[in-house]
């Protein structure tokens, strides 16, 4: 019987999913995981998240212990809890959630889950091979209980999980489940967090539009004008008799921003503002008698 991925103990007798071994010594092993939990760390320090990384760290190697005592239920929680923390979620994880569902609680519905979660996540992983042919048995094992879950979102690229799975950002299309009721959420560092719940029947497809909103971050925009002294205008709004002026607190976006002075030629640019930055506009007014024409309004994405 093939074992866990990066895991501690050595085989065990009887069918119980034992921890892969490789036939090596258990000190030998140790180190492999150790240093396999290392990169993972490494990923989330990335993420200025060294706390988070440690528990994940922390939460494995309990659930690898767990599951050389045979308590399966509870190894599950242990790999799960991680999955939840880990900003970048390790292949093995999975694998060793729907390795453990699938042989030790003898429960393809819950496994077939994160071997396509493992798919999804990583579809040319070191273990996509044994993946696919596990996923295949399980999908076998109930594919009289079989729907589909699509989940769409406006805009597109919001991240998602469903029933705490991560499954990459949407459109999410025709994604096989056990029927059920699921739970769908997505959290990111653009978008404001959503969820929502979808019930999957047998032989049907349950669509679900994820409510989805981008987070407003802000940015502000200085004007200086030479001659100075010149009216100020963002979009359709004056918002200075007199240059220089700074307009703090707009959300990120593009801007019209025209410049007026008596005797002097309209000024106008569209101007971008960024997060946390400010947009330094630098107007040099001319008088060659032009009309300049105001242009239309910015069109920015309005989720």
């Amino acid at each position: 019987m093939n074992e866990l991925r990066n895991e501690t103990a050595p085989r065990q007798s009887g069918r119980e999913p034992a921890l892969r071994a490789r036939r090596v010594p258990l000190s030998v092993v140790l180190v492999a995981f150790l240093a396999t939990l290392t990169i993972v760390q490494l990923r989330e320090a990335r993420a200025n998240d060294e706390d988070r990384a440690s528990k994940v760290e922390r939460l494995q190697r309990t659930g690898f212990g767990l599951a050389r005592r045979k308590k399966y239920a509870e190894a599950i929680a242990s790999f799960e809890e991680a999955l939840q923390l880990s900003s970048y979620p390790d292949g093995s994880i999975f694998y060793n959630i729907a390795k453990l569902s699938e042989e030790g609680l003898k429960d393809c519905r819950k496994a077939l889950l994160y071997y396509a979660g493992y798919l999804e996540n990583d579809p040319e992983g070191e273990y996509s091979t044994e993946v696919r042919t596990r996923h295949e048995r399980c999908r076998k094992a109930v594919s009289s209980t079989l729907g589909r879950l699509s989940v769409m979102s406006k805009p597109d690229g919001a991240p998602i999980r469903v029933a705490g799975i991560p499954f990459g950002s949407t459109p999410l299309t025709g994604l096989e489940v056990p029927a059920g009721t699921y739970s769908i959420t997505s959290e990111s560092e653009e978008f404001l967090s959503a969820s929502a719940s979808a019930t999957v029947e047998a032989g049907l497809e349950a669509r679900v539009d994820l409510p989805i909103k981008r987070r407003v971050f802000k940015g502000m925009i200085t004007v200086t004008s030479d001659p100075p002294d010149a009216a100020i205008w963002i979009n359709d709004e004056q918002v200075a008799s007199k240059a220089p002026f700074t307009q703090k607190e707009l959300p990120t976006r593009t801007y019209l921003v025209r410049i007026e002075k008596p005797g002097w030629d309209r000024w106008v640019r569209y101007v971008v503002v960024e997060r946390d930055t400010e947009s330094l506009v630098e107007a040099v007014l001319e008088q060659t008698g032009d009309e300049v024409p105001i242009p239309p309004l910015p069109k920015n994405d309005e989720y």
